[in-house]
């Protein structure tokens, strides 16, 4: 007796299972290739959040004397993190990932992939000091704590991150960032937050 013989009795029959599993495969790789093929697009298409100008991503509590004497690598970076900690939801961090190259959006952590970083990012926030380095090189102290909390625990550890900023289509953008010992030398104190 064949497995579909007692459903065929009944007046019911059984699905294909190759042709379900054919056009799950076929489904599978067609979402694959387009998200490939059109992922600029795509990234264009869905986070169409403005990219800050270094005029735009100064502090609001910051002096006036201050803001201006920060470079705008100073600027973007500063933005960059209180994109991370002021978001009210999760799609808020758009705005931050928009201040990332695709070089830096497809590090081995984030794979391109927003909603892997988002992910990440909704369940944290970060303290930070920010080090003018010059030629658009940032290096940063960070500490970070879960978005929960009011700040991070006494215990926890610090980490130092150098980036360097590139300019693409007129905006300074984040295009990597590796891990440091410690803040370089030549390096000043430009921001710390909160």
């Amino acid at each position: 007796m064949s497995i579909d013989g007692p459903q065929k009795a009944k007046g019911r029959e059984s699905p294909n299972l190759s042709v379900i599993f054919t056009f799950i495969a076929t489904i599978t790789i067609l979402l694959i290739v387009l998200t490939t093929t059109y992922r600029d697009s795509l990234e264009k298409t869905f986070f169409k959040t403005p990219i800050a100008t270094p005029s735009s991503v100064v502090d609001v509590d910051m002096p006036a004397t201050l803001k201006n004497s920060l470079s705008p690598a100073v600027q973007t970076m500063d933005q960059y993190y209180q994109y991370i900690n002021n978001a009210k939801n999760s799609d808020d961090l758009g705005k931050a990932w928009t201040l990332m190259t695709i070089n830096l959006k497809c590090n081995p952590n984030d794979r391109c992939n927003f909603v892997q970083y988002q992910n990440y990012w909704w369940q944290l926030k970060v303290q930070y000091k920010l080090y003018d380095c010059g030629s658009n090189t940032i290096d940063t102290e960070l500490i970070y704590y879960s978005r929960k909390a009011d700040g991070p625990l006494s215990s926890a550890q610090t980490e130092y991150i150098r980036y360097q900023l590139i300019e693409e289509a007129g905006q300074l953008m984040l295009d990597s960032g590796e891990p440091i010992e410690a803040i370089g030398a030549n390096c000043e104190l430009a921001v710390s937050a909160p």
